[in-house]
């Protein structure tokens, strides 16, 4: 094929990808269009004819169709229309990206669907209503966390967190070194699962709050030796365990909740929970979980709806922050 045929084959895919899906096909003579201003050639009518037949030969879905106009359009893609926005609500959504970032992924996941098809996507597009990470460094501290883990190496960075000076909102930078063991989003938020090296646990760190990260020569201390987890950091466990991603220490716990909740206590534990007893519109079960305050405040959501059995000091601490709040409200 000469040269400008090459280029015309990959011009007429490009258009036909771009502008065509099931209800909106391009003729022939918007490719011959198309192929004039962009290549600056004058196309047949024949060579086009062809070069579609090469294009099917080769394994794309293009089908001539003659309604709602005769035309050539591409059926199937790699991702459907459907899962293109799901995507994309999910980027716009994302609170770890910023809104700058997002603009470009979205921009990006346009070109997977056809023009029409995107412009019904932006119709929908709310992002700078949306609250928003001002971190730009998130693409790169993701990249470096994950090669770090890979490496199993320490790494250093500095983490933002919010504070008040002269009665003004300020970022207080400290500097942290830790062992990483994992990403994984939650709540919105995309989190590192870590230990500080002053200590003997996990804790969860917001990665839209890194800034400056480095890995260090020095090799990660195993996570054997800081949670339950012997030979493979099993996340999904870790996740289903963390209550609004506070750190702590996993324990047996024993609780009693309405029957009306259930959907909400299978999605936070699942559907493995050992179930004790059913009686009275009620059902008491034991799961694993990290006993801390933001258990507590998971809890505390549901007011008389859920009730801790076990363990003792979970029970203390739930009515010592029932206390606390009662104190706040006299």
């Amino acid at each position: 094929m000469p040269k400008n045929g090459k280029l015309r084959l990959l011009k007429e895919l490009e258009f036909i990808t771009r502008y065509s899906d099931e209800f909106n096909p391009v003729s022939t003579q918007e490719i011959i269009e198309y192929l004039n201003r962009e290549l600056g050639i004058i196309a047949e009518r024949k060579a086009v004819y062809n070069d579609i037949d090469s294009l099917i030969d080769a394994g794309y879905d293009i089908e001539k169709v003659r309604t709602p106009k005769q035309g050539y359009a591409l059926m199937t893609r790699d991702f459907e229309a459907s899962e293109v926005y799901l995507l994309s609500d999910a980027v716009q959504s994302a609170g770890f990206i910023s809104a700058k970032k997002s603009k470009e992924l979205v921009n990006k996941l346009e070109g997977l669907v056809s023009k029409s098809q995107a412009n019904l996507m932006n119709k929908h597009l709310f992002i700078n209503n949306r609250v928003k990470t001002a971190n730009e460094e998130v693409y790169y501290v993701i990249d470096a966390l994950s090669k770090a883990i890979l490496n199993n190496k320490k790494v250093e960075f500095n983490y933002i967190k919010h504070g008040f000076l002269n009665g003004k909102i300020c970022e207080i930078v400290n500097e942290r070194r830790v062992s990483p063991y994992a990403v994984f989003w939650s709540q919105d938020h995309y989190y590192l699962i870590c230990n500080n090296e002053k200590y003997d646990n996990l804790m969860n760190l917001r990665i839209d709050r890194i800034k400056r990260i480095k890995e260090t020569g020095e090799t990660a201390r195993h996570f054997s030796e800081v949670s339950e987890y012997k030979t493979v950091f099993d996340v999904a466990d870790y996740a289903k365990k963390c209550a609004n991603m506070f750190g702590g220490e996993a324990e047996r716990i024993t609780l009693e909740c309405s029957q009306d909740i259930t959907d909400q206590i299978l999605d936070k534990f699942g559907s493995d929970i050992n179930i004790k007893s059913v009686k009275d519109g009620k059902f008491a079960f034991d799961t694993y979980a990290l006993v801390s305050d933001g258990l507590v405040g998971w809890i505390l959501q549901f007011r008389s709806k859920i009730k801790v059995l076990y363990p003792q000091h979970l029970c203390d601490k739930m009515r010592d922050t029932v206390d606390e709040l009662k104190k706040m409200y006299k």
